[in-house]
């Protein structure tokens, strides 16, 4: 994705090229963020103690692990994708597609606002995966105590 954003910023002005190169760049620290993320994951779900259930919590990190990379992601992309409108003249941006609810918007003289928009959408969808994953997860392990206490209890 960053190769495509200098890719497409290379042929427009100069305001677009520095906008390309910082979502670039923010673009590649999001994917460490997110190499990171899961690769703390992984030490926990190694970490496990013995259990008679062995993939329930596995599944359960997972989970956790999908939330937050999704979040981070979509926080990464939506501070990207807001600089490039900032930073890049009217006309040298393309309308936003491929995300929900948003493909009418489009970079119209005063990017700031849609800008604003964009970030606030992305951010907002980053939180609502990883409440999602959390409470996932949590619902999982709910049920693996609710089956062993009822199996102490018979």
């Amino acid at each position: 994705m960053a190769v495509t954003i200098l890719t497409a910023a290379g042929r427009g002005s100069a305001g677009a090229l520095l906008g390309g190169i910082i979502a670039a760049v923010i673009i590649l620290g999001t994917s460490l963020c997110v190499a990171q993320v899961l690769w703390y994951r992984s030490g926990s779900v190694a970490g496990l103690a013995q259990s008679r259930y062995a993939v329930i919590p596995i599944f359960s990190v997972l989970s956790r692990a999908f939330g937050e990379t999704a979040a981070t992601g979509l926080a990464g992309l939506g501070v990207a994708r807001c600089l490039l409108l900032w930073l890049t003249p009217a006309g040298d941006v393309a309308p936003i597609g491929g995300m929900p609810f948003m493909s009418g918007l489009a970079y119209q003289g005063g990017g700031f606002i849609g800008g604003i928009i964009l970030l606030v959408y992305m951010v907002g969808l980053g939180f609502v995966s990883l409440i999602g994953g959390y409470l996932w997860a949590e619902c999982i392990m709910l049920l693996v105590d609710i089956e062993q206490n009822t199996r102490q209890k018979a």
